[in-house]
């Protein structure tokens, strides 16, 4: 129930960005150590004042306890709602925003001293740094701060040193924290273009710049997931270059390495959709997911790429099948269900592409129906 109810407030984005983006994660994990912490903190905080402090206020105790524990519950709420990466900024701003205005709050009413205040300002801006968030939530927050300072000191224009207090606060240690998050904002983004480009080295294949294996161990375990959750058909294909043996042989390995190229550029020709994933799967042999996509789909699929590469017209005078370059296709597609894995799916695309070649090749075949 609440994955439904949450997935409604889902960003979009896209899945392949979200997988590569390992900076996310790190952001994830920093806001929930934030989180986490400042809900014990503040709680211990309250607790140690109102019972070392003379005099002390219960209600900033009260405040401090109801404020802990909407931290926790909120947090609770997003585990069992699975934690997606794209809930950052969503859980940050639920946690952080609040938090300023407690302690604001908590300011505005406190008759202690200067040193005290800057004990609570420091907190609730420097805590800003360590979210690490982008640049703009920096600005909106200590902006917002500023209005609430700079409205209450109006009501104070008469009292000096607490005016001159709230102005101190503002603008050095506002001043002092934005610098410092603008500097961590843009160290984090430098990291992550390095990031994105490592990744770009890693998960793509050289010759074809299609995804290679590594990225189909990573990304398609998370698309089946999801398939299984929702209940939706999942369709795998495997494709194999007919008799590239023959054509490395005759024609050399550099003229190879073009073919592939250009079986490349048909296959990603064939597919229209922006979830449809496709990989080359090793040698000459490539991978084809497609989500949401049942056998009625897929054959649509494969008789495409069939055309494309005819239309492609790669000459192949050494194959038996045709006089262009063929593919073989092994089709597994199911609506996906608990128990299902990758390994079956392959598996099973592959048994079906061994049928399409002993039939004839140039063909898809399921793995449990007539090839076509």
């Amino acid at each position: 129930m609440l994955k439904e109810i949450f997935g409604r407030f889902r960003f979009e984005e896209d899945d392949l960005s979200v997988l590569r983006d390992s900076p996310s994660k790190f952001l994830l994990q920093r806001t929930l150590i934030y989180s986490v912490s400042a809900a014990v903190l503040i709680a211990l905080w309250g607790i140690l004042e109102h019972l070392f402090i003379p005099g002390g206020d219960s209600l900033f105790l009260y405040l401090r306890l109801a404020f802990s524990a909407l931290i926790l519950i909120m947090l609770l709420i997003y585990r069992s709602a699975g934690f997606p990466v794209n809930y950052i900024n969503l859980i940050g701003a639920l946690t952080y925003y609040p938090l300023i205005g407690l302690n604001l709050s908590l300011i505005i009413m406190s008759t202690y001293n200067s040193g005290y205040l800057l004990g609570f300002a420091t907190i609730f801006y420097g805590t800003a740094v360590l979210m690490v968030w982008p640049l703009r939530f920096m600005i909106y927050s200590i902006f917002g701060s500023y209005v609430v300072l700079g409205t209450f000191s109006l009501y104070h224009l008469g009292d000096v040193e607490y005016f001159l207090t709230l102005t101190f606060l503002g603008v050095n240690v506002g001043g002092l924290s934005f610098l410092a998050s603008w500097i961590s904002w843009r160290n984090f983004h430098s990291n992550k273009t390095l990031i994105d480009q490592l990744n770009q080295l890693t998960l793509t294949d050289k010759l074809t710049g299609l995804n290679n294996r590594r990225y189909f161990d990573l990304y398609v375990p998370n698309v089946l997931q999801h398939a299984i959750r929702s209940e939706t058909d999942i369709t795998v294909m495997m494709l194999d270059v007919d008799f590239f043996k023959n054509y490395n042989d005759n024609y050399g390995h550099q003229e190879g390495d073009v073919c592939l190229q250009k079986v490349a550029e048909a296959l990603n020709r064939s597919l229209v959709r922006k979830t449809d994933f496709l990989a080359r799967y090793g040698g000459e042999e490539f991978v084809i997911v497609l989500p949401d996509t049942g056998c009625k789909g897929s054959e649509v699929i494969a008789r495409r790429i069939i055309s494309n590469m005819a239309e492609a017209g790669i000459v192949h005078e050494f194959s038996s099948v045709a006089e262009h370059v063929t593919l073989s296709i092994g089709i597994s597609c199911c609506t996906a269900a608990a128990g299902l894995s990758v390994d079956k799916l392959v598996r099973e695309a592959d048994t079906a592409l061994y049928k399409a070649k002993q039939g004839g090749r140039n063909r898809f075949v399921y793995s449990s129906q007539e090839s076509g």
